[in-house]
Formats: C-alpha cells, structure tokens, sequence
C-alpha cells in the first residue's frame, strides 16, 4: 500500500504553511495514497477538514534536533510513528518541512527503507551550524532537498556556489483559503467612517510583525487628520502576542484595530471591504490576485518590496526592488490609489493538480541511492550541547520553556 507522510512544524492555527500542506495531503489522497501528518507544535486546528484527507498526530519531540535525546528516547519516538502509520516500504514517501523535522525523516526513511524528500517552505531558515549543511549538503548530493524560493537554498549554503543544473524550486499552487460566502464579520464596523481601511493576513509570531506594526502606527500618526481601521487576520500560539499588539496602538487615536484571529475561509466579500492589504508569501496574493491593492513584505529586512502586481510580483523575498519603508510605500498608494488600482487585475486560479503532479512526478522519477546519513552521529554545537543537558537533566516541559524564551532569541 503506498503511503504518504508529512512531517510538520503544525498544522494548527491558519497560514500559507497549513494551506499548503492540506492541499498537498489532499492531492496525494486522490491519487491513492494513504496520508499521515505528523506534527510538532499542538493547537486548534482551523482548517477541520484536515480529518478527511490524512490521519494526524502531534508528536512534539519532531521539533527537537534527535541528537539532543539520548539513543533511547529517539527509538522510543521512531516506534510510536511506525505503531500510528504501519509497516513502510520502498513505495513509502515521506516530506519534512523545516531543519528538525528533515532529521527525522531521515532516521524514519532509513527504518522503512524509502526517501525522505526534504522540501522547506520556510521563508527563514534560522541558524544553521556545520552539522546541519553538512546533511543538507547530503541531501542535495542525492536529490533529496527541494524548497519553494532559491533565496532559502541561500540561506543554508550562503556563498557555496549552487552546483551545476541543481533544480532546487518546486512550485507550489496558490491558496484556496477564499470561498464565496456569507458573514457576518466586522459587520458592525461602518467602514464608511474611515479614510483608510487597511488589512493584514498571516500569522502574528511571524518576525515581521513588529515592523510591520510600527510601520501603520508612523503612517497613522504622521495623517493625524485622517481616520484608519486596521484589520489583522491571523493568530499566534502566543496569547501575550495578541494583548501586545492591542496595546501598543492604544495611544495613537485616529487607528481602530480589530485581531480577528484565524478565519478559515476567508469570506471572498469581506476582502473587498478593505482600501489596502500588506501582507507578505501566500497571503499577499489572497488579495493581490483578487485586484485589491496590496503591498508586500521582504522575510528578510522586513520593509517593503512593492505593491503586487503594480510595482513587483515577489511576495517573500525582493530582486532588484528598492529597499522602502512600508509607511512610505503606503503614503504612496494613498497618494496615487485610482492609478494603482486601475491597473491591477484578477488572476486565474492555479491548477492544483497540475503544479502537485510535478511533485509526485519528482518523487517517483528519483533514483533511490539508500544512502542515508547517520543523523545520530551529527555532532552538537555548543548550544545543542546546553539544550541536551537541559533536556536529560530538567526534563522536556522545562526544556520547552527555556527554548521558547531563551534559545529561540539566540
């Protein structure tokens, strides 16, 4: 029987990670495989229908580098996997999103003996020692790592030339976090009482939150004669994340804010409310694509790359495209709002299928070398050294708060 298992940071809250990865489970469901998700950060998880496409469990040692636990503790995660998905073999594929969850699959394929295909769709890779690009330096050597931006393969191999005729992107569709239909959200708003009705789609732990925020408070208050409602669709695992945002515009009066939270689906009626979107990766092009004006975010410096469509069709990363403040960028299309949005346009929908049969088309044609790389034997940095003594001595629960609060900064 062919499976399919998704290794995950989480499928919980609302994001172009969750998107992604449901649609992708649904395809490989239709296409006859049994579908398993595993995920490592718990949570509500807004998209329900996740149920019907793949069965799923949380396993929260996925997010941990295995060389942090002891050989045992490592078996002991690898047979609660095999006890939820059964037997594997070489027809077997499994996909592993980020760094830890790709460790993982690694030491899982070599069990099942089949491919852990890692394809990263972080926009951030975070810090790599010499351990980890010495593996995905590996994994690229058998064709076994892919990502949705060649500035990700960037940030692993920094200066490393890309090795010859390498293909490291794979396209992903769109989202389908849209749907035609009623609501009742905002509804007491009166959005006619605004000058400006500006929006926000994506999760608020996201590094550029704090810009981003800083940047509407500097528009706001530089038109103190003008009104604002800003809307911020989204949540974070973090509550204190939600209080601070409310917060930090309370002394500014001309703003209303409204956190909605996560809202799946999107109703396509309440999109067209709002005079101006800035929103960064898939969430951009939830309103770019649909005409609406929308100003996207560089993952890396956090400023303006331009305004969809208009002005650039990146949404994660900039080219060439100068370095703007997003205030800036927003006094701009208010300046210039009836030329801008008389030359956006609506996109035709991605065929789904077509973009993820490329995908099963990379993991049938891939030749199986069977080599797998001894994961266990990576060497720990100094601070995977501290992180492992923290976890065999204080336990897993102390581990998870010191890593939240202190190794994560670092």
């Amino acid at each position: 029987m062919k499976k399919f298992i998704l290794l995950s940071y989480t499928i919980s809250r609302m994001g172009g990670g969750q998107m992604y990865q449901y649609n992708k489970l649904k395809y490989m469901k239709k296409m006859g495989y049994d579908t398993y998700v595993l995920y490592a950060i718990p949570g509500k998880i807004v998209i329900t229908d996740y149920e019907n496409v793949s069965s799923q469990m949380c396993i929260e040692d996925i997010n941990v580098f295995p060389g942090v636990l002891t050989h045992n503790q490592v078996n002991k995660v690898l047979k609660k996997i095999k006890v939820f998905v059964g037997e594997g073999d070489s027809e077997t594929v499994i996909e592993a999103c980020n760094k830890p969850t790709a460790l993982w699959g690694e030491l899982l394929a070599a069990r099942f003996g089949c491919t852990c295909f890692n394809f990263i769709i972080d926009e951030r890779i975070g810090s790599l020692d010499q351990s980890i690009v010495d593996f995905f330096k590996h994994k690229r050597k058998v064709h076994e790592l892919r990502g949705i931006k060649k500035e990700t393969y960037e940030m692993i191999f920094g200066n490393t030339p890309a090795v010859d005729d390498y293909e490291y992107c794979l396209s992903i569709p769109g989202n389908n976090v849209v749907q035609d239909c009623s609501t009742k959200l905002l509804e007491d708003i009166g959005f006619e009482r605004f000058d400006y009705s500006i929006a926000t789609i994506g999760n608020l732990n996201k590094d550029y939150v704090p810009t981003l925020i800083s940047e509407v408070k500097k528009s706001a208050a530089q038109n103190n004669e003008k009104t604002y409602f800003y809307c911020m669709i989204g949540d974070s695992p973090n509550l204190d994340d939600m209080e601070r945002i409310k917060a930090s515009f309370s002394a500014i009066s001309n703003i209303t804010v409204k956190l909605l939270g996560s809202v799946y689906p999107i109703p396509e009626k309440l999109l067209y409310k709002f005079d101006l979107f800035i929103s960064s990766a898939g969430s951009a092009r939830v309103s770019g694509d649909r005409a609406i004006p929308t100003i996207t975010i560089d993952a890396r410096d956090f400023q303006s790359i331009g305004i969809y469509q208009y002005e650039t069709n990146n949404t994660v990363f900039r080219d060439s495209e100068a370095v703007i403040p997003i205030s800036e960028k927003m006094e701009y299309v208010f300046e210039h709002y009836d030329e801008i949005k008389s030359a956006l346009y609506e996109k035709t929908k991605d065929d789904f299928d077509k973009l993820f049969e490329l995908h099963l088309d990379y993991y049938l044609n891939h030749v199986h070398t069977g080599m797998y790389y001894d994961v266990m034997s990576m060497k720990l940095d100094k601070k995977k050294k501290v992180e492992k003594i923290i976890y065999q001595c204080l336990g897993k629960k102390m581990y998870d708060k010191i890593r939240t609060f202190v190794f994560s900064k670092m």
